[in-house]
């Protein structure tokens, strides 16, 4: 799948939260956002939102540079990952959890 640029991103991204009524302060955050990194810090805060309202999968976040998602500790189609963080979000993905760690399914 090809990858979009973080203009491209965010273009389509504004429209489908607008159609999908997001919340006024988080929809701002969005708007202001001017690179990858504050965009993406804003989707994995509202995980769950962008998701419930389908405006956040697998085939979408696959149009993300997996860089700029790595950097955030989004991590997509990985295997035997060792995270140093306490949260990440995982799609796709296989993990072994040690010590205090807990899965949400």
């Amino acid at each position: 799948m090809q990858q979009l640029s973080f203009e491209d991103f965010k273009k389509q991204f504004i429209i489908d939260c607008k159609n999908n009524s997001a919340c006024e302060p988080e929809f701002k955050k969005v708007i202001a956002s001017i690179n990858w990194n504050e965009l993406l810090t804003v989707i994995k805060n509202n995980i769950q939102w962008c998701v419930n309202a389908k405006i956040i999968s697998l085939p979408v976040l696959s149009l993300v540079p997996d860089d700029e998602l790595v950097k955030v500790d989004i991590y997509l189609n990985k295997k035997d990952l060792e995270l140093t963080k306490q949260a990440c979000e995982l799609w796709n993905s296989t993990a072994t959890l040690w010590e205090n760690s807990t899965e949400t399914l």
